[in-house]
């Protein structure tokens, strides 16, 4: 088996391969990291914010429109040393990553949706197994929470019908609650940005998917 970060897997399925687990999500949000500043209107116009997302260079500059955005790799530690060296004023990045890394003591705050909606399946994890070999898919299940398995069938179900990757600026968050799924997604590009908000069954969640990368690429984005 292979453990993956989800938000970072292909989504078109590969032959042979079955997503055996999908377990508990952690914290969907951004984070940003900015030293003592506590939030983007504290940054002076011009400083520079680190990040080589399309997605979150295109959020970030629709609220500070005079940040300059800087290319900005690495780890989630390389990219928090590159902010504490002064490399850059600040930077962006998932909430679940700097918790994971331990590195909770970074944050200057947390960036909420909707003006910042994360990757698809961003902080969900994906648990990869050969699709034939029923010993482990059989070890695995207990795993598998049905509830992140859903919202991130939406949001990867949403990406995967904009034929987009890493390097299209869409974002997309679902939530459930009791046995209804909302799925927002917006596409970004330099001055403009198309939403969509969808709410079904929780059993509809890949529909649900489908309705908004629809409503999507209706409304202009090819």
């Amino acid at each position: 088996l292979a453990v993956h970060s989800y938000k970072d897997m292909p989504t078109e399925p590969i032959s042979g391969l079955a997503i055996a687990a999908v377990p508990a999500r952690g914290d969907p949000r951004e984070a940003l990291v900015a030293g003592p500043l506590l939030s983007l209107s504290e940054f002076k116009p011009g400083a520079t914010i680190g990040t080589s997302s399309p997605r979150r260079s295109a959020q970030i500059l629709r609220k500070r429109h005079d940040l300059r955005i800087v290319p900005l790799r690495g780890s989630v530690g390389t990219r928090v040393a590159a902010q504490q060296r002064g490399d850059v004023s600040g930077t962006v990045l998932a909430l679940a990553g700097l918790q994971r890394a331990g590195l909770e003591e970074a944050i200057s705050a947390v960036l909420e949706p909707p003006d910042f909606l994360p990757a698809p399946a961003q902080a969900a994890l994906a648990v990869e197994a050969r699709a034939d070999h029923a010993a482990v898919l059989e070890l695995l299940a207990p795993l598998d929470d049905a509830m992140t398995r859903a919202t991130t069938t939406a949001e990867r179900t949403y990406l995967r019908d904009l034929e987009g990757g890493c390097s299209l600026p869409a974002a997309a968050l679902a939530s459930v609650r009791g046995g209804d799924l909302t799925l927002d997604t917006a596409v970004y590009n330099s001055d403009a940005v198309v939403r969509s908000h969808r709410h079904g069954p929780i059993s509809e969640a890949a529909a649900l998917g489908h309705e908004a990368a629809a409503e999507t690429l209706a409304r202009g984005l090819r």
